[in-house]
């Protein structure tokens, strides 16, 4: 990863790493919950528009969905901080451009 860093430049990594999420996640939510339909996905606003969807992840419907918007609309994750030591999950994020906070600091937690 950090190769790719260096030899790829930070852009590159970022969309080579929402590639290989991209692809993970819309293969594993199928899989996992079966086919997404989506209900007036004309509505959506197109990928490279700022726009801003909002989820819970109280499972990994959430975050499986959203890989499989019609859109393929850019993605950044916001987690607590301690989220970047699992496995996977966590350097992908990170490399992906993902903002990690720290919940249990009250002033300034995005620090």
């Amino acid at each position: 990863p950090l190769a790719h860093v260096l030899v790829f430049g930070k852009k590159a990594t970022r969309g080579f790493a929402h590639y290989l999420m991209g692809s993970f996640y819309s293969w594993f939510g199928p899989f996992l919950w079966g086919p997404f339909v989506f209900e007036g996905a004309e509505n959506l606003p197109k990928a490279d528009e700022p726009c801003i969807y909002l989820a819970n992840h109280q499972s990994s419907v959430d975050f499986c969905s959203i890989y499989t918007f019609p859109n393929k609309a850019h993605v950044v994750a916001i987690a607590k901080s301690s989220m970047k030591y699992l496995p996977g999950f966590g350097l992908m994020t990170g490399l992906a451009g993902g903002i990690y906070i720290s919940r249990c600091q009250k002033k300034e937690p995005w620090r």
